[in-house]
């Protein structure tokens, strides 16, 4: 197709005019063209971004580079398994699919989504129950020592 694109019309009949491509094949080599090219600096935004906020939200940075971290291990985890299964072929069988083939040229974007919102879930999870520890250990252990030493046995 780039191949098509690239050749120059000749002579005096077509002055002017110029060769075009199109097509659902070639739109679709356009569409992954320009996903490609973009979804780098999707994945900077998108990490820089939440970290960021994580940062703030969580007043720490163990938190956030932990969840960083595992976003990346997790969507490097989908990437693999989508090709393995669609592209491949790997376990056709237990998931239905018949013919591999090329993945959907805008999956990448919609993983990164999904694996994005998990790891917000994750660490805010992860925060919750250290709070609740913290708030037990400090506020509730006391208190409830005191209270059954002065309860006495019953």
């Amino acid at each position: 197709m780039h191949d098509l694109r690239a050749l120059k019309l000749t002579g005096s009949q077509f002055d002017g005019a110029s060769l075009g491509v199109a097509g659902a094949a070639s739109g679709n080599i356009d569409i992954s063209a320009k996903l490609a090219s973009a979804l780098p600096i999707y994945l900077v935004v998108v990490i820089g971004l939440s970290l960021l906020i994580m940062i703030l939200v969580f007043r720490s940075l163990l938190v956030p580079v932990v969840a960083t971290a595992g976003f990346l291990l997790s969507l490097a985890a989908a990437f693999g398994a989508i090709v393995a299964v669609y592209q491949w072929g790997w376990l056709g069988a237990v998931f239905g699919v018949h013919d591999p083939g090329p993945v959907l040229n805008f999956a990448p974007v919609i993983l990164v989504g999904c694996c994005s919102g998990s790891r917000w879930t994750t660490s805010s999870s992860w925060c919750q129950a250290c709070a609740r520890r913290s708030f037990t250990a400090t506020l509730l252990a006391p208190r409830l020592s005191r209270a059954c030493a002065t309860a006495g046995p019953s």
